[in-house]
């Protein structure tokens, strides 16, 4: 009988020595895999930030070759003007080599947006230039279409700005100025343009019937 309980306390012992052991090696694994887990999902988040990153680049193309200040000239009937555009996009390039969180990339895909000056100086021989300004904040360029409408709830005039090839004649024919701009925005986006030299403006004003035609060069970036 001593004998047996004694087998019977070797016996217990010998069990909590083993669950003893076994319940650390039991939580590392739990540990374990739950590390796995959660770089599994960090990984799939990180690939998903990275292709955001990427469609925010590819747009980003877009507005850093669009932007600098424009400068040109046009004719009226009875005047002629100088014309300065200043475009300048709402945020910049991302140059950091951290991985940023999918919020940050959300934003900057949001409110990635052009401000726009628009600068109109009437040349009278003899007399002081007289100077017509105009912004335009938080505008969306219609990137597949390939140009800016720029306009304002109330004001008076509007800007359609195409970017334009060639040594900055105006393009009058509708069909031939909406392949070129298209052209020139799908290689601006695919990088294999990374500075528009020229633009097309098409002014409009609700005290005129017709609009103003005009093209200005960069001259700054």
């Amino acid at each position: 009988m001593k004998n047996q309980k004694v087998t019977t306390i070797s016996y217990l012992v010998l069990t909590m020595m083993i669950l003893a052991c076994a319940k650390p090696q039991g939580n590392e694994r739990l540990q374990e895999k739950a590390e796995i887990e959660a770089s599994g999902s960090q990984n799939a988040i990180d690939k998903k930030a990275k292709g955001m990153e990427q469609g925010l680049l590819r747009q980003q193309r877009f507005f850093q070759g669009m932007a600098g200040t424009y400068e040109g000239k046009f004719k009226t009937a009875s005047s002629s003007f100088h014309v300065t555009v200043i475009i300048t996009p709402s945020i910049a390039v991302y140059q950091g080599e951290r991985i940023r969180n999918i919020d940050e990339i959300t934003y900057d895909l949001t409110n990635l947006t052009f401000n726009i000056e628009d600068r109109v100086a009437a040349i009278e021989p003899g007399k002081n230039d007289i100077m017509i300004g105009s912004s335009f904040s938080k505008i969306k360029p219609l990137v597949d279409a390939g140009y800016i409408y720029a306009q304002d709830v109330g004001y008076p005039i509007s800007l359609i700005i195409s970017p334009v090839s060639g040594r900055g004649e105006i393009l009058k024919e509708k069909i031939i100025l909406e392949e070129n701009r298209k052209q020139i925005s799908q290689d601006l986006l695919d990088g294999d343009v990374v500075n528009v030299e020229y633009i097309q403006i098409e002014r409009r004003s609700s005290h005129k019937t017709s609009a103003d035609i005009y093209v200005l060069k960069k001259v700054r970036r």
